[in-house]
């Protein structure tokens, strides 16, 4: 006689026949039990990208074509190195018949698409890299005009090296709207104008010029003067005909000084930014352009404008023709701010040039279109003109080839008070460029591919006001206020002490990340994932964590504002995106982000009881 399967049995029969409290079954070896749902990854090296529309989020629900480029300089395609998580791959456009073998050489060019439609994305590694490389992302979308960024794509020979912030940068993408620019606050003034094209030319002479009556434009502008009978075509020689609509934007070349302007600087919607990769020097026949041999170069901006000009078919205008060799020019002016300085900081002279810089919107780069030429002043304005053949953005710029790799600093709290989200200004003396960069946390450091420019670093806080208590520069130089010198030479090591913000000044917003299955009740599981923290009008970054699934993250904001809360999840099936509202008041505040983990079906039980429970009993 078996006892103890004797006993086994009876167990189970009581277990089935009574509700005893406490009473548990053992499973059996091959038991199928509820699953949880999978482990979340964690994502490495992380690079969010946030596009933003002149520095307002972009309306909800908006869907945005961007594409990843290579930057080109090795044989190897970085792409294949890297993920895109939050946005989704396009395998196939909708094209016309007509232009199928233009566009295809256009994706060619472009490389991979991909749609987001929250404005938000993650680029990350797919698995260890050393080296570190760069990546372009090229936006175009019908609302907005075209602009690329180059990303700085950390390997893990920069990622554990002091000077690297924990998380990586967030880089954000400002993207300027067609119609719509003039109620914005960012020194920009964007004007609108009709007219009829028929086959053979426009129908009148056409003048447009941009309103300078924003005073954060310095008297700054951009006319633009189309002749009568000027032909307009298409990319593809199509001639452009009916009412067409003309859209120009002007973007003034200087931040201004208050920390508000350095903000919302018009120089941070230039497109492919300050430093791009590599131009297009094919039209330089007078060779008036002298490259490093790396090819990198930082441009100086004097003002830069956008056109775009459209028929009621969708049809844009790329090129413009005159009607024989006798008619006039299309012609751009601009009115350039006395105060400008060129590479070398002198003042702009009578009768000197600007060399002028088209954008190819097909594969994202500037090139060079000539020299712009300064024929007179009128008051505190230089009259610049070119002659153009074809539209785009065009950039009056002056450009400076030095440049270091990285520039390292250590950024500190003062007493070692709480950790804050911060965002760094660099901006050139006598304007005309500056770089914003988003830091997660303060400590020590990077920025890549510095230009050596005399200028300031200043440090904003999460109300962007200044928070630099002190500094001391590696040459012993002491300061209270934004750091000064030559971005290379003096900046590289310095010390900076940031204020200790009082604990009412900033809440704590608590994250957790949780998913659940659909087809049990075995509740929420805790998870990794990417949190990312913002607000939406006027766009702020407030830092990005990795939460794991054993604790929470918090983040350090102000009371009394409404923030999106953006999150991704990865597991094999892929990354999962959700965007939360939160509104923090004058108390702390906890949020729960719950993931739908789908089905998760069973697996084999081979430990413990099923708990099964029951009444008291009597």
């Amino acid at each position: 006689m078996n006892i103890p399967n004797m006993k086994k049995t009876v167990l189970a029969s009581a277990c089935a026949a009574f509700a005893l409290t406490g009473c548990v079954e053992p499973r059996k070896a091959d038991e199928q039990v509820p699953a949880p749902p999978e482990a979340a990854k964690t994502i490495e090296n992380p690079l969010t990208v946030s596009l933003v529309e002149l520095n307002q989020a972009l309306p909800e629900g908006k869907s945005i074509t961007f594409y990843l480029k290579d930057d080109l300089s090795t044989d190897l395609d970085e792409r294949e190195l890297v993920t895109v998580s939050g946005a989704t791959r396009v395998t196939s456009k909708d094209i016309p018949d007509n232009v199928q073998a233009a566009a295809a050489e256009d994706t060619k060019i472009l490389g991979q698409a991909y749609e987001t439609k929250s404005g938000q994305f993650v680029i990350h590694l797919k698995e260890a890299q050393q080296q570190s490389f760069e990546l372009e992302v090229l936006v175009k979308d019908d609302d907005y005009f075209s602009t690329s960024r180059s990303l700085y794509i950390r390997g893990n020979s920069d990622a554990g090296q002091t000077g690297t912030s924990k998380l990586g940068q967030s880089e954000t993408i400002q993207l300027t709207p067609v119609v719509g620019t003039e109620n914005k606050e960012i020194a920009i003034a964007g004007q609108q104008a009709k007219f009829g094209s028929v086959e053979g030319g426009t129908t009148e002479a056409i003048e447009i010029q941009t309103d300078s009556s924003k005073a954060n434009l310095a008297g700054g502008t951009v006319a633009l003067e189309i002749p009568k009978d000027t032909v307009l075509k298409d990319k593809y020689g199509n001639e452009v005909t009916g009412e067409v609509t003309a859209n120009v934007v002007y973007f003034s070349n200087d931040a201004g000084e208050s920390d508000t302007d350095q903000e919302t600087s018009p120089l941070d919607a230039f497109p492919g930014g300050l430093a791009p990769i590599s131009v297009d020097l094919s039209d330089d026949t007078n060779n008036d352009i002298d490259l490093p041999e790396n090819g990198r170069i930082n441009f100086i901006s004097a003002g830069f404008t956008a056109i775009e000009l459209s028929n009621e078919k969708g049809q844009v205008v790329a090129n413009l023709e005159a009607k024989d060799a006798a008619a006039d020019p299309v012609k751009l002016e601009f009115k350039v701010p006395a105060d400008t300085t060129d590479a070398e900081g002198k003042a702009l002279e009578l009768n000197g040039q600007i060399p002028l810089w088209s954008y190819d919107e097909v594969n994202g780069r500037w090139k060079y279109d000539g020299q712009g030429r300064i024929v007179r002043q009128e008051g505190n304005v230089f009259i610049v003109e070119a002659e153009i053949t074809h539209l785009s953005y065009y950039n009056l710029d002056y450009f400076a080839s030095e440049n270091c790799r990285k520039v390292d600093i250590e950024f500190e709290v003062s007493g070692g008070g709480d950790q804050y989200p911060i965002t760094t200004v660099l901006r050139r003396d006598g304007g005309s460029w500056s770089e914003t960069v988003n830091f997660d946390e303060i400590t020590s450091h990077t920025f890549w591919n510095v230009p050596s420019f005399q200028g300031t670093l200043d440090v904003l806080g999460p109300d962007n006001t200044s928070v630099i208590e002190s500094y001391v520069l590696e040459n012993g130089t002491e300061g209270n206020t934004k750091l000064s010198g030559n971005f290379c030479d003096d900046l590289n090591n310095a010390k900076v002490t940031l204020k200790s913000l009082a604990p009412e000044a900033l809440k704590t917003l608590s994250v957790d990340v949780t998913s659940t299955c659909q087809d049990n009740n075995l509740g929420p599981k805790k998870q990794n994932a990417l949190v990312q923290v913002t607000t939406s009008s006027p766009y702020k970054y407030y830092g990005k964590q990795q939460i794991t699934d054993q604790g929470t993250v918090e983040f350090k904001v102000p009371a009394n504002k409404e923030f999106k809360v953006d999150t991704w999840l990865t597991t094999s099936k892929g990354t999962d995106y959700k965007r939360t509202t939160v509104n923090v008041s004058d108390a702390n505040e906890e949020t729960t982000i719950n993931f739908n983990a789908g089905i998760c079906g069973t697996v084999t039980g081979t430990t413990g009881t099923t708990g099964v429970t029951g009444g008291t009993g009597g």
